[in-house]
């Protein structure tokens, strides 16, 4: 029996794929033309995906990533060349972890952190020195969680938790100090949760009573009659 949709022309398909870039994934494979194929990955950079390997040229990966930097994910090993690699981290900074980390330059670790901290997850470790750390906080305080534990120091760690207070759950329990633990939950009340149970004063829990943290599980039993008093339970 044959397929209906071998009786739909390579125009039918174009049509189809510039509204709907997945829609490649339907086309059969002795329709998918260059310029169908370039139609796709233009509109959605993941539909690179259902482009057959073959058809998969150095163009049309670079074309795909442009657009959209996680379609690096699609990319043959052949293709991944500094400068696919590079437009596809321009693009976004997730597309750092779809890079062979023996690939992942300093350049190009250095753009996805200025994008976002929490790239740093996918910076070699040998590369996490204390300005790349640094410069990964100031960006996003949740990138604390992927900087070396042996480079959290409290200075790096109030940087985190002024600007992201659920950070705290990542600053080693030495540092929690009265000051930071403040700092953290002034940010974010729920993070109360994080908070070293020797930590949780009663004006600790009224902050976080004021920002809403309704969770009575996460104050200590003594002051759970306070908290319910000022929610109004």
């Amino acid at each position: 029996m044959t397929d209906k949709s071998d009786k739909k022309t390579s125009e039918y398909w174009l049509y189809k794929v510039r509204e709907h870039a997945l829609a490649l994934k339907d086309v059969p494979d002795a329709l998918k033309t260059e310029e169908l194929c370039f139609a796709a990955v233009q509109k959605f950079g993941p539909a690179l995906a259902y482009v057959p390997e073959p058809m998969r040229t150095e163009a049309l990966c670079l074309a795909a990533v442009q657009k959209c930097g996680y379609a690096l994910e699609f990319v043959p090993e052949a293709f991944l060349s500094e400068a696919v690699c590079l437009a596809a981290v321009q693009e976004h900074w997730v597309a750092l972890g779809c890079i062979p980390e023996s690939m992942r330059t300093e350049a190009l670790c250095h753009i996805a952190v200025q994008m976002s901290g929490s790239a740093l997850e996918y910076v070699p470790e040998f590369m996490r020195t204390e300005a790349f750390c640094l410069a990964a906080v100031e960006s996003d305080g949740a990138a604390l969680e992927y900087v070396p534990e042996s480079m959290r120091t409290e200075a790096l760690c109030r940087i985190a938790v002024e600007s992201y207070g659920p950070a705290i759950e990542h600053v080693p329990e030495a540092l929690c100090t009265e000051e930071l633990c403040l700092a953290a939950v002034e940010n974010n009340g729920f993070v109360i949760e994080y908070v070293p149970e020797s930590m949780r004063t009663e004006a600790l829990c009224r902050i976080a009573v004021e920002s809403k943290a309704r969770v009575l599980d996460h104050y200590p039993e003594k002051f759970r009659e306070i908290v319910k008093n000022l929610l109004g339970k």
